[in-house]
């Protein structure tokens, strides 16, 4: 596969995944922070324009450079641009819980409960 092959796959595959909703601005109650999540089918992610904690960044953008981006950050701008993010403000214990299953179990079960309630 080529590379503007490639690019156009991860760019297809992104604005999927932003029509899917996966893309959920998490803001932490009475302050500015903000952190962007992806919510997989397997595992959450945490993002920004420039950083995704899943492999495929890690490996070929960080590791590699065989890619500048991953179809995360690119959704995620697509997002942003497109204002087709779930947001959701935050207490710190909820706030910490989330981060903290995503980064030790890889995916936040809190935060799926969260947003079946926003859903609903």
């Amino acid at each position: 596969m080529s590379s503007n092959q490639t690019n156009r796959h991860l760019l297809l595959k992104a604005r999927r995944v932003v029509k899917e909703g996966r893309f959920v601005s998490l803001s932490l109650k009475g302050t500015l922070f903000t952190i962007f999540i992806y919510i997989g089918r397997n595992n959450d992610y945490t993002l920004n324009l420039n950083y995704c904690s899943c492999p495929f960044y890690l490996f070929n953008v960080l590791l590699r450079n065989k890619y500048d981006f991953c179809y995360h950050t690119l959704g995620l701008k697509y997002a942003l641009e497109k204002d087709q993010l779930i947001k959701i403000e935050l207490y710190t214990e909820d706030f910490k819980e989330i981060l903290t299953e995503i980064y030790t179990c890889g995916k936040s079960l809190k935060l799926r409960r969260i947003l079946s309630n926003v859903e609903s």
